[in-house]
């Protein structure tokens, strides 16, 4: 049991001594292994890739991404667990892991779920750590990319091989030549000072599908297109190089098989201990995958930003642990923020409208109680300068959780003033319709109750009450064209006349144009109707000879302009006043003050009945009251 115990502190010792000789603990981030830890999260379709170090106290990362934790204690770390396997380790569901379900990464705010975790082995089979990705939601780790990833580790591996080479000034050459040949997915090549291949690694076999044989003793030109070497490149790169001591570049590069792959390279100058230059190292890495995931990256935000822009949405993103909003150019101008960068939270809600504010904290406070769905809706008002209107804005979010990140809230928000503006359009088109509805029905009454007082018969009552819900039906498509908002009174007069008389000539019309609000053409068609019925059965219309003068004019007083209406019959049998005032007789007499805010006078003299009207102009024109 004791030499159990010590053995597996032997091999823990080796492994130790293993990761203190790459001298990686505590270093900078670099750009390489933060591009790797971005494809394994991409390909894997997770939000978090880290490459984790296992020393004896903590897991240390050297690249991260979706956290911004630097370390963990060692105790509560999967990669310490995943370094003593031999292959690859994935939990699915750690909550239903054994190993695992009792872990704080679990149960805590991380809520971690999926696990695969990539041994980052030595040449000696040491494993230093590990390429893992993770999720807070069970996955499935497909075979594909299994396989991706265990190759990224390769890659990180070769990449700390690399830099250790780099350091080591002594190095025998074949040592040397050992970490080259392992080094598989990088290609390092040397030439002389004319740029003469002279040295080619396995990597570089693999990557341009050539052997040493084939390209030692050519140049440099070879590995380049057509198009760069008709540009010079490889021969500016070489003085670039002596130059600058290192050039960086990143192109396509042919195969043998005449394919191309993508490539960044590094070309440096070898120097002999007097500084002299005396050949070149260059060293390629193949980014083929990398530069697709790249550009399926740019698209995909291209295409993200251009469906925000159609849909006139703005995006942001608030750190409520931070009190920070990041909004985009559309959400700072619907905001009424003219400056760039972020927007403190306070500041947001100070053009918030008094009114609104209480609600949207209220929501934003809701979305991230445990528990619920960790959504935000709200509608709500911002303060603008004075000269301009309201403006409505709607925000929709999702609260973001992931583990090691604080929660934040990723969202849109748009302009619904429009909206409501149409809304309250809506309404007061509604309680207007109400209104009419409400006064017709109390005219249709109104004419069938007085109606029926004035005749004798049922067939008298039924042609009464019909001709004149007629010409009230008339009255109603006049001012459905112009939404009830006004009817010209040429329209109401004329359409009376076609109603009752069809002789050219035998009523003259004169008067100016005006504009009749609905109340007064509802009611001046009305009284019309009376005075051409009682025309046709027993005044100038009922022989053929009679005529009829209506007339209107506008008259200047110390009230305002007066509106005054004459109708005169004149050719008609003689007239003699009636016994009793019938629903006529009301309507075109007392009935119209209500309507025309003026009086109605019927004169019966002997050659021909006399109407007159005399009421403020305001009181029927399309600026007063309406029906």
């Amino acid at each position: 049991m004791i030499e159990a115990s010590q053995q597996r502190q032997n091999v823990e010792d080796a492994r130790l001594a293993a990761l203190e000789r790459y001298s990686v603990l505590d270093t900078p981030r670099e750009r390489e292994l933060d591009d790797i830890v971005a494809i394994a999260a991409q390909i894997c379709g997770v939000p978090t890739a880290l490459i984790s170090l296992i020393d004896d106290k903590r897991q240390w990362f050297k690249a991260a991404l979706g956290l911004e934790l630097a370390e963990t204690p060692r105790e509560i770390a999967f990669c310490a667990r995943a370094i003593e396997e031999e292959t690859t380790m994935v939990i699915e569901d750690a909550s239903q892991d054994d190993r695992f379900a009792a872990n704080p990464l679990v149960t805590g705010d991380t809520h971690l779920r999926f696990y695969a975790g990539a041994q980052l082995r030595t040449p000696d089979g040491m494993n230093l750590g590990t390429l893992c990705v993770l999720d807070t939601v069970p996955r499935v780790l497909t075979a594909d990319q299994r396989v991706a990833l265990e190759a990224l580790a390769r890659q990180v591996m070769t990449h700390f091989e690399l830099r250790r080479l780099l350091k080591q000034k002594h190095l025998d050459e074949a040592r040397h030549r050992l970490v080259i040949d392992t080094a598989l997915d990088y290609a390092i090549i040397t030439t002389d000072l004319k740029g003469v291949i002279d040295s080619w690694s396995e990597g570089a076999a693999r990557m341009f599908n050539r052997s040493a044989r084939e390209v030692c003793g050519q140049p440099m030109a070879i590995l380049f297109t057509p198009n760069d070497v008709a540009a010079d490149i490889p021969v500016a790169d070489l003085a670039d190089a002596l130059e600058q001591s290192r050039v960086f570049d990143e192109r396509w590069h042919p195969r043998a098989d005449g394919s191309l792959f993508w490539a960044r390279c590094e070309l440096m100058p070898l120097r002999n201990a007097d500084q002299r230059a005396h050949g070149f190292l260059k060293i390629m890495q193949d980014r083929t995958i990398h530069r697709a995931a790249e550009k399926d990256l740019r698209e995909s935000e291209t295409r993200v930003r251009l469906a925000l822009e159609a849909a006139e949405l703005g995006a942001w993103e608030a750190h409520p642990g931070t009190g920070e909003v990041f909004g985009d150019t559309r959400t700072r101008e619907l905001l009424g923020h003219a400056s760039d960068g972020v927007i403190p939270f306070e500041t947001f809600l100070d053009r918030v409208h008094a009114v609104d504010r209480a609600g949207l904290v209220a929501s934003v406070e809701a979305s991230f109680e445990s528990g619920g769905q960790g959504k935000l809706d709200a509608e709500f008002r911002v303060d603008l300068p004075a000269d301009e209107p309201v403006r409505w804005l709607r925000s929709r979010a999702q609260v973001i959780k992931r583990p090691g990140e604080r929660h934040r809230l990723v969202g849109t928000v748009r302009d619904i003033s429009a909206e409501k503006a149409a809304e309250e359009h809506r309404q007061l088109l509604t309680n207007e319709l109400q209104h009419r509805v409400k006064n017709t029905l109390g005219v249709v009454q109104g004419i069938v109750s007085q109606s029926l007082r004035t005749v004798a018969t049922p067939a008298e009552a039924r042609d009464a009450i019909t001709s004149r819900l007629s010409t009230l039906a008339h009255a109603h498509d006049l001012l459905t064209q112009t939404s009830w908002t006004a009817a010209p009174i040429s329209a109401v007069i004329e359409g009376a006349v076609l109603a009752h008389c069809s002789e050219v000539g035998r009523v003259v019309i004169s008067g100016p144009e005006v504009k009749l609000n609905a109340r007064a053409a509802l009611a001046l068609s009305m009284a019309l109707h009376e005075l051409f019925t009682n025309a046709v059965k027993y005044g100038s219309m009922s022989n053929e000879t009679g005529i009829i003068n209506l007339s209107w004019t506008i008259v200047d007083g110390e009230g305002g302009e007066t509106f005054e209406l004459r109708w005169q019959e004149r050719g008609g049998p003689s007239v003699e006043p009636p016994t009793r005032a019938g629903f006529g007789t009301r309507l075109t007499g007392s009935s119209l003050a209500g309507d025309l805010g003026g009086k109605g006078v019927v004169e019966y003299h002997p050659d021909g009945v006399r109407w007159s009207l005399s009421t403020n102009l305001m009181a029927i024109s399309d600026t007063g009251a309406s029906l």
